[in-house]
C-alpha cells in the first residue's frame, strides 16, 4: 500500500515532515570565539521521534572551506538525535551582499533536522570552525526547510 506515500509524493517530503525543529533555536553568535548559540530550549523531531535540546552557549562550529571576502553564503545549520549542532554550507556564494534569487542551500543531511540559516556576509576571509564571525553572520531561526531551497522566504536577524 503506498497511500502514505502517496500524498506526501516524494521521500524528501516525507523526511522534511519527520526531521523538524518544533520552535525557534534562538540561533546566535556564541560567547566563545568561532561558536554558536541556542538560548531557547529546542523541541525537535528525527525519523517522527521526539527529542529535546537544552539552550546552549558555545557551540563549535563546523569546519567548513573558505569564504572569500567580499561574498555572501546561507549556511544551513541542522541537529541530528543526539543533539549535535553542525553547519552545512551551500553549493555556492555570491559577490557582495546580492538578491538572493535563485540561491540555493545545502543539502539537508539524512537523519537532521533545519533550525535555522546563517547568513554569512565576509568582510575578510570567513572559515567556519576557525574564523569568529565578529559581527559577519545574521540568523534565521526556522521550523522546516524550505520546499524549493530558497533562503528568500525566511528573516535574518
Amino acid at each position: 500500500m503506498t497511500g502514505q506515500v502517496d500524498q506526501f509524493h516524494n521521500q524528501g517530503q516525507i523526511d522534511a515532515f519527520n526531521n523538524v525543529s518544533l520552535g525557534s533555536a534562538g540561533l546566535g553568535e556564541g560567547a566563545g570565539a568561532h561558536t554558536l548559540l541556542t538560548a531557547n530550549i529546542l523541541h525537535f523531531r528525527i525519523a517522527g521521534q521526539a527529542y529535546v535540546k537544552a539552550a546552549t552557549d558555545n557551540i563549535a562550529m563546523t569546519a567548513l572551506a573558505l569564504q572569500a571576502n567580499g561574498t555572501t553564503k546561507y549556511y544551513l545549520v541542522v541537529i541530528n538525535a543526539a543533539g549535535t549542532v553542525t553547519l552545512v554550507a551551500p553549493p555556492t556564494a555570491r559577490t557582495g551582499d546580492p538578491d538572493t534569487t535563485g540561491l540555493l542551500l545545502g543539502a539537508l543531511p539524512a537523519a537532521s533536522a533545519v533550525i535555522g540559516i546563517m547568513k554569512v556576509v565576509a568582510t575578510a576571509d570567513f572559515t567556519s570552525g576557525t574564523t569568529d564571525l565578529a559581527g559577519q553572520g545574521t540568523f534565521a531561526n526556522i521550523n522546516s526547510y524550505p520546499a524549493n531551497g530558497d533562503p528568500t522566504v525566511f528573516t535574518y536577524a
